[in-house]
């Protein structure tokens, strides 16, 4: 799996492995949780995007393209969390 070959690389842990250790969970667990929370934000993105927010429309609009570009550009060949 990818994340054990960048920890025995010397790389720094990730959220899934930070939520295995702060809550003591299986990784399966962990990736299903780190999902969770993604769909959750990206729920309140999407909302505030329709709905009226304290920002200016083309604020709202251009965070909501730098999101979409973070997402594509960290899961384009991976596993969707490191």
């Amino acid at each position: 799996m990818k994340a054990k070959d960048e920890l025995s690389r010397g790389d720094v842990l990730k959220s899934v492995e930070c939520s295995m250790h702060a809550n003591g969970t299986r990784e399966e667990v962990a990736r299903v949780q780190a999902r969770n929370l993604i769909s959750d934000a990206w729920k309140k993105i999407n909302k505030d995007a329709v709905v009226e927010s304290p920002f200016p429309r083309d604020f709202v609009y251009g965070a909501l393209g730098l999101a979409r570009m973070y997402i594509t550009f960290t899961t384009a060949g991976t596993d969707g969390f490191g």
